[in-house]
């Protein structure tokens, strides 16, 4: 009886670390895209910042 219990312990340990594991790699992975995507925006905002203190006005950006 015991075996059994302790084996079925066993499988939901397992089960819930493959789990946690492919959802952290599935996190990372959209983290880095995300982050990807937010510098690709940032990059273009400063070409925006650039172009107005080319215009005369104050900018953000040296």
């Amino acid at each position: 009886m015991k075996h059994t219990i302790l084996s079925q312990y066993m499988l939901q340990a397992f089960l819930i670390g493959i789990g946690t594991t492919i959802f952290t790699l599935f996190g990372l992975s959209n983290i880095t895209y995300y982050n990807n995507k937010y510098i690709a925006k940032a990059a273009t905002i400063q070409e925006k910042f650039t172009q107005i203190s080319k215009k005369g006005y104050c900018s953000l950006i040296d």
